[in-house]
């Protein structure tokens, strides 16, 4: 099921011994698009703040009312990992956490990874979406072993990204600025982003279309823009999102031939 972050946000999250709080975030990875891990914000029955979730966690969503059930106690909960305030998270953090849970590496083994289910994934990786520059030291034309570490570990870090960081985004063509980004839209059966929800009216006329987040061409950080590999008048007459509908496979496909595009649920093997 297609679901917006917007209406995720709205779930609250249960452990086994009672309710936790709601969400606040989502982090997904810079290789697959997927949701890695759900922010939850405990602060209305223990004072701290956030933790972090993976949908590894979850036994049970209850989309009808709008409930995800975790597979751990409030006290483990409570006494897990936290994540540093206004930092990014770290390779270090999340093998913290992991092992705390007990929950697999999905950053173990790129030759076979695994995608969120646990099911093994043969299919190639997409090459990563974003991509951060790191610190670049270079010594007589070559870069040290000590400089090149610390590129790796930095590009490491910053492999999580939070959806709320991209939100008002620009979006970027070949031939000028079609909109920005006000949200995304989730697959709840494999935790992957599909669509991005974009704002092609402006502030005062929001008129919302989506497009899919494998047609991404580049990202600009310092710039905070995001650039389609799309005309940007397909962009502004793609069919309105209407935000408050279930998106049903109809819909994706009416989306898809607008953009001429072959659907990615299609088999093309």
């Amino acid at each position: 099921m297609l679901l917006r972050a917007k209406t995720l946000k709205s779930y609250s999250m249960l452990a086994s011994d009672g309710e936790l709080g709601s969400l606040d975030d989502f982090y997904f990875d810079s290789d697959t698009a997927t949701i890695r891990y759900f922010v939850g914000d405990t602060r209305t029955w223990f004072f701290g703040g956030k933790v972090l979730l993976s949908p590894l966690s979850f036994k049970e969503i209850d989309r009808s009312n709008e409930r995800i059930a975790v597979n751990a106690t409030k006290d483990q909960i409570k006494d897990s990992p936290k994540p540093e305030e206004h930092e990014p998270i770290t390779r270090r953090y999340e093998q913290q956490l992991s092992s705390y849970y007990g929950w697999e590496n999905y950053w173990a083994d790129n030759a076979t990874r695994r995608d969120i289910t646990g099911f093994q994934a043969h299919a190639p990786m997409m090459p990563p979406i974003f991509n951060p520059e790191g610190p670049r030291e270079e010594h007589d034309g070559l870069k040290s072993d000590e400089a090149h570490a610390s590129e790796q570990q930095y590009r490491e870090d910053q492999q999580l990204i939070s959806v709320e960081d991209i939100k008002g985004y620009k979006v970027h063509t070949a031939d000028g600025e079609a909109g920005k980004i006000h949200d995304c839209v989730i697959d709840d059966e494999d935790w992957k982003i599909r669509y991005f929800v974009v704002n092609v009216g402006g502030f005062f006329n929001k008129e919302l279309v989506l497009v899919s987040i494998d047609w991404l061409n580049d990202v600009s950080w310092r710039d905070h823009t995001i650039t389609f590999d799309l005309e940007n008048k397909r962009i502004e007459d793609a069919p309105e999102f209407v935000s408050d509908q279930p998106i049903t496979r109809e819909d994706e496909a009416a989306l898809y031939e607008h953009y001429n595009r072959k659907g990615y649920w299609v088999d093309i093997r």
